[in-house]
């Protein structure tokens, strides 16, 4: 280095410093000005943002609040609550809403007469009244009171015609082609023709009750109120804020400039357009406003990042832009302006003491850096001369004078105790390493241990060197010992058996190409010829050039495993197999309790023993399916004959059909050969395999047969028959076969049991219905004999009583002879009427006889006509009696004699039975397609084991007293006959004192067929 310029220490210590004062002040010092400048214009466009989001908050707030009140106002009118053709009371309620709302403006509403009215505020007690003179057409302006109370007529603008107001761009036709309404700016003259305003008005069209258009309503803001509302904002000593267009014309100020110009030329005056007074912001009278303005407008067309300052008399000014839509009809652009210099000037002061700091700051940092500078360099020398002695002899012997700098001072003592703690750490490196030695043999060891243990082996393969490394475990897994050779990488594979040696080396080869780890199961042959399973595991080493440089892994026995895996998989194949077998017996179990479901069904449901038999034999084909199916029946001789069969195929050329008399033997002597036999079944599974020297070995041979099943049928332990089961093969009878066979053949007997009940029965029901043939034959042939001579009685009493009455025998009723013919009359007329009910009955159970004619019957008019004797009967009775016909009855088709005769019967069967003071109600009623006639009477209950009795003929209630009563014990039989003969159907129900009757009559459709029906009426 002797070649180079050398620096001083001084300069060298020094000017780094004096570099870094420098530099740090002057970039501090630029950072903090644009720092607190961007903060300064951050707080700005805050600030202003804020201002301009307030604004438009305001003015939303204060527009929709006109809006909604012009809505209403609609409202208020469609709904009628506002009658809008009476002016007087319109105008009361808008010079009201003025006074609710102070900030409204004005309030007008047009009609499609061209009736027009305005009320506008000038003052807080001051309002201005317009009306349209429908005579002359003018628009004349009152002066008013905030109450309405008219002062003076301000003037008049002729000629007025609100539907076109102003010429050219009327707001009337906008308004009524507008459902939701809309906003436009207007001129009012609410303050004279000398001083004309602007307003922003909400038009909205409204219609009558009914729904027809009638006008349109307004309510409006002046726009010299948003002046003072702008005016009022804290902007600064120098801020100020603006509302202009899209079009840039100049809606208010906070600067107290009127927005529009004053004293116009009369004929823009009378046009009443709102373009003719607006000023464009760039002809403000503020210069700021004008530049404030142009530089908005700028920002709309810059491509870009707009500016947020502009200049205007040497002076930078921030601005911000708050855009404020109303409606689709109003785009106003709210702009919040504000000098710089009211943020900056602290920021230049600032500016100003920091560069005097930073020279201060210099001039101290060069004087401090050279005294340092020499101060370390006498140190220095010194250190350099103790450290060559140390590097010479190790001498320790530091001759440094003392330093007023404490960092040198320890130093020096660092740089001592540096010297002794290598001599230290040099013995220490020392005892570490034989440290080390030992713990890597006792983790070696360790590790050797761990292996043994899992039985897993590890392996290193140097790729350069074609080399391998296996621990002592993976060497005794191969079946080698500790000192036996490692073979070469093309040698190990040698030891895998051949059918895995493909998968191994393919994995290994793709480690050794491309890095991938592998995972591998397979079998290696040990030198004893013993097979083990592995589980190798491999991943490369890649140095830094990304080549595979070295393969390392591991290899666990997983022989156990294996082994315990190939056992549960023939466990699982076992359990497999045993499931199906399971499964395919519980199939056929249900097939089984299917088919005796079918067979105990078909028993049930059918009391003809061939088809139940067919059905059985079928059945039990289905399941055994076997050659043929038989059933026998045992002849008196003890022979057995064929009554059913059930074949799968064509059978034996010997006929099965009959059996010879020695059959009943074999199961009459079945003890003496028990070999044969199940529980009662006859099994046979091969004939050849019988014994020769069997007892019926003869019997047996002559089936066409190789095995066969025998169940004997018995009926009341009397063998009726057998149930045969034929197979051309041998097979030998399962035990479920013989069970269902078993089963079959309780069935069978349950079926032939049945059948024969069966037959009996309809031998008992013919023999009975022969008897009460009879029975009925006797009836009507002693009714027609016994009417002859009856007829004949009555005949010659009837001439008796004329005979007498003509002698004048009978004029006193009190005479012995007069109550003779009385009872004579009354028994025979009785005996008569026993009579014609035997005979009625007796027709009525021919099924020969025809019917009576059908007739159109109307309930609700036969009923009262019936019930009238018993009206009168009820009286004399004390008994209370009561009618209810539902108005729903419809007419039914009967047969009115057998009608008229079932009410007849029921209700003098109830006047009959009713003690004195009880109740009879009678009631009629529609239930579905039925009607429901009910008698009910209370007193009387007639006991359960009479009940059911009650229809039979000349049946009398054991408890009631036949000589108090009387009666034959027919009218209810033939009540029942009669109810039946129409079609319907009778029942009774007797308790807790009551006994009710209820008759159901079928409703039918009339019967257009008939022209004539016959109603009761026409009797």
């Amino acid at each position: 280095m002797s070649g180079n310029r050398q620096i001083p220490l001084g300069l060298a210590f020094t000017l780094p410093f004096v570099i870094q004062v420098v530099g740090i002040a002057g970039l501090v010092g630029f950072f903090a000005y644009e720092s607190g400048h961007r903060s300064i214009e951050s707080l700005a466009q805050q600030l202003m943002a804020k201002s301009g989001n307030s604004i438009r908050q305001n003015l939303e707030a204060y527009f929709q609040f006109n809006q909604s009140i012009a809505n209403e106002l609609k409202s208020a009118v469609q709904l009628g609550v506002l009658d809008w053709e009476n002016q007087l009371l319109v105008e009361a309620f808008f010079l009201d809403q003025l006074k609710i709302h102070p900030s409204l403006s004005g309030l007008m509403i047009s009609t499609e007469f061209r009736d027009f009215l305005a009320v506008g505020r000038i003052g807080a007690n001051q309002r201005v009244i317009r009306r349209r003179n429908p005579q002359s057409g003018e628009l004349e302006s009152y002066s008013a009171t905030a109450d309405g109370e008219e002062i003076s007529l301000k003037e008049v603008l002729p000629n007025f015609d609100p539907h076109n107001s102003p010429p050219g761009n009327p707001w009337y036709p906008a308004a009524q082609a507008s459902n939701l309404g809309f906003w436009r700016p207007v001129v009012s003259l609410v303050r004279g023709k000398d001083f004309p305003i602007l307003m922003n008005a909400f038009f909205v069209p409204f219609t009558d009750p009914e729904g027809v258009a009638r006008g349109v309503l307004s309510t409006s803001s002046h726009l010299d109120q948003l002046g003072d509302y702008l005016k009022g904002l804290d902007l600064g000593p120098n801020g100020q804020a603006f509302i202009m267009d899209a079009e840039g014309i100049l809606i208010a100020t906070s600067t107290g400039e009127l927005p529009f110009r004053q004293l116009p030329d009369p004929e823009v005056l009378n046009l009443l357009d709102p373009m003719q007074l607006q000023i464009p912001a760039l002809e403000s009278e503020n210069a700021i406003t004008r530049a404030a303005t142009r530089w908005t407008l700028q920002q709309a067309i810059s491509i870009n990042s707009p500016d947020q300052a502009f200049r205007s008399d040497n002076q930078t000014y921030f601005g911000h832009i708050t855009p404020f839509r109303l409606g689709d009809e109003i785009q106003w652009q709210i702009v919040v302006i504000w000098p710089q210099s009211e943020f900056t000037g602290e920021i230049q002061a600032n500016a100003r003491r920091t560069v005097m700091l930073s020279l201060l700051a210099l001039i101290s940092t060069i004087a401090v850096g050279l005294w340092i500078s020499n101060d370390i360099r006498i140190s220095l020398v010194s250190l350099s001369r103790s450290t060559q002695a140390f590097t010479q002899n190790n001498s320790l012997d530091l001759s440094v004078p003392s330093s007023a700098i404490a960092e040198i001072e320890t130093f020096v003592q660092s740089f001592r105790r540096m010297i002794t703690e290598v001599k230290q750490a040099n013995q220490l490196k020392a005892t570490y390493a034989q440290d080390l030695q030992r713990e890597v043999q006792k983790k070696t060891d360790a590790l050797r241990e761990a292996q043994r243990i899992a039985n897993v082996g590890s392996w290193e393969f140097d790729l350069s060197t074609g080399t391998s490394v296996w621990s002592e475990q993976l060497l005794v897994m191969l079946g080698l010992t500790p000192e036996s050779t490692i073979p070469l990488y093309p040698d190990i594979f040698e030891i895998t058996v051949l059918e895995d040696r493909a998968i191994i080396r393919q994995a290994v080869d793709q480690a050794i190409i491309d890095g991938r780890p592998y995972e591998v199961e397979h079998r290696i042959h040990q030198p004893d010829g013993t097979i083990r399973f592995l589980l190798s595991r491999g991943e490369a080493i890649i140095n830094a050039q990304g080549d595979v440089v070295k393969l390392v892994g591991t290899a666990a026995d997983i022989t156990e495993i294996k082994e315990a895996e190939q056992k549960l998989e023939h466990l699982n194949q076992e359990l497999n197999h045993r499931v199906r077998q399971r499964t395919s017996a519980l199939l056929a179990q249900a097939d089984r309790e299917r088919s005796l479901r079918t067979i105990i069904q078909a028993i049930h449901s059918s009391l003809n023993f061939e088809e139940t038999l067919s059905t059985l034999l079928d059945e039990t084909q289905k399941i055994l399916l076997k050659t043929c199916i038989l059933v026998y029946r045992f002849n008196s001789d003890g022979s057995a004959v064929c009554i059913n069969e059930s074949t799968s195929e064509e059978r034996s050329s010997i006929d099965l059909r009959n059996l010879s008399q020695r059959w009943l033997d074999i199961f009459t002597d079945k003890q003496k050969d028990m070999g044969i036999w199940y529980q009662d079944l006859l099994v046979i599974n091969d004939i050849d395999l019988i014994d020769v020297n069997h007892s019926y070995i003869s019997l047996l041979e002559k089936i066409p047969a190789k095995s066969y099943l025998f169940s004997p049928i018995q009926i009341d332990e009397i063998t009726w028959g057998l149930l045969a089961v034929y197979d051309h093969t041998a097979h030998v009878w399962q035990e479920w076969e013989m069970n269902f066979l078993q089963q079959i053949t309780v069935q069978t007997a349950i079926a032939l049991r049945q059948s024969q009940l069966y037959c009996t029965a309809q031998e008992q029901v013919k023999e009975l219905e022969r008897l009460n043939s009879l029975k009925d034959e006797f009836i009507g042939t002693v009714s027609h004999e016994l009417r002859t001579p009856i007829t004949s009685i009555r005949m010659a009493a009837n001439m008796l009583e004329v005979r007498l009455r003509q002698m004048g025998m009978l004029d006193s009723e009190s005479t012995s002879l007069h109550k003779y013919i009385r009872v004579l009359n009354q028994e025979s007329q009785r005996e008569i009427g026993l009579i014609n009910d035997l005979l009625e009955l007796s027709r009525l159970q021919s099924s020969t006889l025809q019917s009576h004619p059908l007739s159109v019957v109307s309930l609700q008019r036969l009923i009262p006509i019936l019930i009238e004797p018993f009206i009168i009967r009820a009286d004399a009775q004390s008994i209370h009696f009561t009618v209810e016909i539902n108005e729903n009855i419809p007419s039914i088709i009967s047969q009115l004699n057998y009608l008229e005769r079932i009410l007849l019967e029921l209700l003098n069967n109830a006047f009959k039975y009713t003690p004195e003071g009880e109740t009879i109600r009678m009631s009629v009623k529609k239930q579905s397609d039925q009607i429901i006639i009910e008698i009910t009477n209370s007193g009387i209950e007639i006991p359960l084991d009479a009940q059911k009795q009650i229809f039979d003929k000349f049946y009398r209630v054991p408890t009631i007293d036949p000589w108090k009563y009387g009666g034959t014990g027919l009218g209810l039989a033939l009540v029942k006959e009669m109810v039946f003969g129409i079609g319907g159907e009778i029942q009774l129900k007797s308790q807790s004192n009551l006994t009710t009757f209820q008759v159901f009559l079928p409703i039918q459709p009339l019967d257009d067929q008939d022209p004539h029906p016959h109603h009761f009426t026409n009797r």
